[in-house]
């Protein structure tokens, strides 16, 4: 052996060693990488080398590292396996010394600066039986043919490659595992720590936003109905872009939530429900994870990019792993909120009733329903409107956040406008975006600035009362909780409506029919003789409480005299026997009480009543006239049952009195 050989030995024991070394050292892999390619150029003694690995389709090559005296530095760049200088090696495991090659390569003929390519030995990179790219070394420097040696040392610097990659990818695994126990941890930590929806759903796009990058990440939520996706947190949106839903039955989201599998997608698998999402953004890549509680699926996290393949299973991974903390966190926050706006409500409601049942005073009452529902339900307009018999319309009687003047305008009739409509049909609604629903049209509600609305009717048995608005002017969903909790709102309200209208209905009848009283008192006074005092009194009684007869009695004594019926048949209707044997009147004088009976025909003390016998007489009030031991009677009958009430037995008496004091 010459001493030329023993040093070309010695040469290439020393590159196998720095090879080794290089695989050892933690050097950054760049330049581990284009150790390894110098040193296969000068264990080989070639003009250029170069290493690739295989894409993750594994149709393409990408260089990763270069070397070699004039070579052009072209790493990173991406060609095909097919007709390359590597396919044998890539495609099979073969070790190739090509010669003249037949087939031409561009990229490695750029490489060479564009010298020829004359020769070439090419080994694969392999790794547990997994080909993993190539490794070459073209052009000798004095024009020989590479040979057997050549790749027997450059199957060594493979070895060494395998190594590298081996060690890079459980430094990737590791740093990824770190990354995702370091997020993990801190995403527990701080998305748990709260029981305020709010503040959970902004942490949990903190977490996100902080450890992905985005042109724009959403955290979804379904709603009561299931059937769509509103915005629950965001960033990176603008302006109305918050306020987009997505239908939950359509695209990948649909697909996402009925799995509970999340998704990496890239531009050629996108969802074009994505791209026109955000128009002003061309998305081209997107990760979706569904955001699960212990029983089911709340909604899901959605994160995008403008750059293609701009994230990685492990980017999925970590997301997923965040979403299934947003999931349990949400569903706790939801709970306790709802537990505590369930006491809240209650209270609430238990306050209402007691507020508005203790007042007569309608605008009271109104204003105290007002006020709660803008409280309890969050909205910042309302309207109550009521319904008015005689014109066919709804009135408003009170309002919040609106033009008073503009509502007072609106009279919708049954079935016209939104309003209209609630009234005719008795059915609650709500209208997510007013200005679109076509009942609207009618009675135009978004001029005043309403967005969204929940309208339910007001009714006390089966008689419609009138409609309560409340309305927002951001586009929101009203929940189930809360439409249920509007209508009981409402139900408290008609029943106390109706007492306070009811009062103010009869305190104004009192206060009319007492002026009335006076002025016919003073006429009295001045015109009627005093024998025509029994059958004014009868007269009036009967046309005061649309009565359809009414008779005054006169006590003297035991007895009970009738001195005037009202009508034309006058006392003829009964003798004084047949009064004195009346027990119902006997009553009235015996207790000094008012008789007021619904349905005279099932009291014993009609039981043999003459007159209402034979008038078919149903119901009767019964007044005394004179204090303790009274002086006369004044009864009034009705031939259809009537519930008389304790006020209509006082402007009875008021009536006799105002007329005997005359």
């Amino acid at each position: 052996m010459d001493a030329e050989s023993i040093v070309s030995i010695e040469q290439q024991i020393a590159g196998l060693h720095r090879a080794a070394q290089v695989s050892i050292d933690p050097l950054p892999l760049d330049e581990a990488l284009h150790r390894i390619a110098e040193e296969a150029c000068v264990l080989t003694d070639a003009s250029a080398s170069a290493v690739a690995f295989l894409t993750e389709g594994e149709t393409k090559l990408r260089l990763v590292a270069v070397a070699g005296e004039g070579v052009q530095d072209l790493r990173g760049t991406v060609f095909r396996v097919e007709n390359s200088l590597m396919e044998s090696a890539v495609r099979r495991g073969e070790n190739a010394i090509p010669f003249y090659p037949v087939h031409s390569d561009p990229v490695m003929e750029s490489l060479l600066g564009g010298t020829r390519l004359r020769g070439a030995a090419v080994v694969p990179i392999q790794c547990d039986q997994q080909i993993l790219g190539a490794l070459a070394a073209m052009n000798k420097r004095d024009g020989s043919r590479f040979d057997s040696s050549d790749i027997r040392s450059l199957q060594i610097l493979a070895s060494h490659l395998a190594s590298l990659w081996r060690r890079r990818q459980l430094e990737q695994r590791n740093e990824r595992l770190r990354r995702e126990l370091e997020v993990m941890y801190h995403a527990a930590q701080s998305i748990g720590s709260s029981l305020n929806l709010n503040q959970v759903l902004d942490t949990v796009l903190e977490e996100v936003a902080a450890h992905l990058p985005h042109a724009f990440a959403v955290l979804f939520l379904l709603t009561d109905e299931r059937t769509h996706l509103f915005i629950a947190a965001e960033r990176g949106l603008e302006g109305e872009e918050r306020e987009i839903m997505l239908a939950a039955d359509e695209g990948l989201q649909a697909e996402v939530l009925r799995t509970g599998e999340p998704r990496l997608v890239n531009a050629a698998d996108l969802d074009p429900g994505v791209e026109q999402f955000v128009p002003r953004l061309k998305i081209h890549s997107a990760l979706y994870a569904p955001v699960k509680s212990r029983t089911k699926t709340l909604g899901l996290l959605l994160v995008t990019s403008t750059s293609r393949n701009a994230y990685t299973e492990a980017d999925l991974k970590l997301l997923n792993g965040v979403a299934s903390q947003a999931g349990i966190a949400i569903e706790n926050a939801l709970l306790y909120e709802d537990a505590h706006r369930r006491a809240e409500e209650a209270t609430s409601i238990y306050e209402l009733s007691q507020l508005v049942n203790s007042s007569l005073e309608l605008h009271s009452v109104l204003d105290l329903v007002a006020d709660s529902v803008l409280r309890l339900l969050q909205v910042d307009k309302f309207a109550l409107m009521l319904y008015d018999s005689n014109e066919g319309v709804l009135r408003t009687y009170v309002s919040r956040g609106v033009d008073p003047v503009y509502f007072d305008r609106l009279r919708p009739t049954k079935g016209q406008g939104i309003p209209g409509w609630v009234l005719e049909f008795q059915s609650p609604v709500y209208v997510l975006d007013v200005s679109a629903d076509p009942r609207n049209a009618a009675v135009p509600l978004d001029r005043e600035g309403v967005v969204s609305l929940a309208c339910v009717p007001l009714q006390v048995g089966m008689e419609p009362m009138g409609v309560m608005l409340a309305m927002s002017s951001r586009r929101r969903l009203f929940t189930i909780a809360e439409m249920e909790l509007l209508y009981t709102i409402a139900n408290q309200a008609a029943v106390a409506i109706d007492n306070a209208m009811r009062y103010e209905e009869e305190k104004q009848k009192s206060e009319d029919l007492r002026q009335y009283f006076l002025r016919v008192a003073k006429a009295i006074g001045s015109t009627v003789k005093q024998g025509e005092v029994p059958q004014l009194i009868a007269n009036i009684a009967a046309e005061v409480l649309r009565a359809d007869r009414a008779i005054y009695y006169t006590v003297e004594g035991n007895r009970i005299k009738p001195m005037a019926v009202s009508g034309s048949r006058m006392a003829t209707l009964l003798d004084d026997e047949e009064a004195t044997g009346m027990a119902s009147m006997g009553w009235v004088l015996k207790t000094g009480r008012p008789l007021l009976v619904y349905q005279a025909s099932a009291d014993v003390r009609f039981r043999d009543d003459p007159f209402v016998q034979r008038e078919g007489m149903a119901s009767c009030l019964a007044v005394p006239i004179g204090g303790k031991k009274p002086s006369s009677l004044l009864a009034v009958y009705t031939l259809q049952p009537r519930k008389f009430t304790r006020h209509d037995a006082e402007l009875l008496s008021t009536v006799a009195a105002l007329v005997l004091e005359t």
